[in-house]
């Protein structure tokens, strides 16, 4: 499913929801709102290229309210037991009103908290680990759930399952793929 969402006078970026399923209910149970870019004369820009560079220059909050705000307007028209996850850079965490943001996307959409889904990656934990950790349990005690996505690709400590409150984690394929053609060192 495609959302394009206008950003600014060009109308470049859009969101592309993808689903998650329940294989065992045969059902569509939320989306992952996946951030995008057609840029004019470049086409389609990957997320690996952009994502860095708003970093770097401070862009990505205003992107990424942007991205919060669209996910939960969208979600507003979707059936009541279907949930939105968006993906949050670490730089994001370091802005004091992310919180806030996401509150006020709620509000304006009208959407509960257990519908929205925040989504960290595990590299983000290393670096970053410190200020993450207030702002995840305000998400939690608000209602809102926390997945820690790409497990694998870093260090991988399970010390992180222990100390953080995730509601789920997603493994990364390259982990399970590695464990599947590689034998097990004694």
């Amino acid at each position: 499913m495609i959302e394009p969402i206008g950003r600014g006078e060009r109308d470049e970026l859009f969101l592309v929801f993808q689903p998650f399923l329940d294989l065992g209910n045969n059902r569509i149970t939320g989306f992952e709102a996946l951030l995008r870019w057609q840029h004019p004369s470049r086409g389609l820009v990957p997320p690996s290229e952009f994502i860095p560079i708003a970093e770097e220059t401070g862009l990505i909050h205003e992107i990424g309210e942007w991205v919060i705000r669209r996910a939960c307007a969208t979600l507003s028209d979707w059936p009541e037991d279907i949930r939105v996850a968006v993906n949050f850079s670490a730089a994001q965490f370091h802005n004091a009103s992310i919180l806030q943001t996401i509150v006020q996307a709620l509000a304006d959409a009208k959407v509960a908290p257990h519908r929205l889904e925040i989504e960290i990656t595990e590299s983000m934990l290393l670096s970053k680990y410190g200020s993450a950790a207030s702002i995840l349990n305000a998400l939690l005690e608000l209602g809102a759930t926390v997945a820690l996505d790409d497990f694998g690709t870093g260090f991988s400590s399970l010390t992180y399952l222990r100390k953080l409150p995730f509601s789920r984690i997603k493994i990364d394929q390259s982990f399970i793929r590695d464990m599947l053609v590689q034998p097990p060192r004694s």
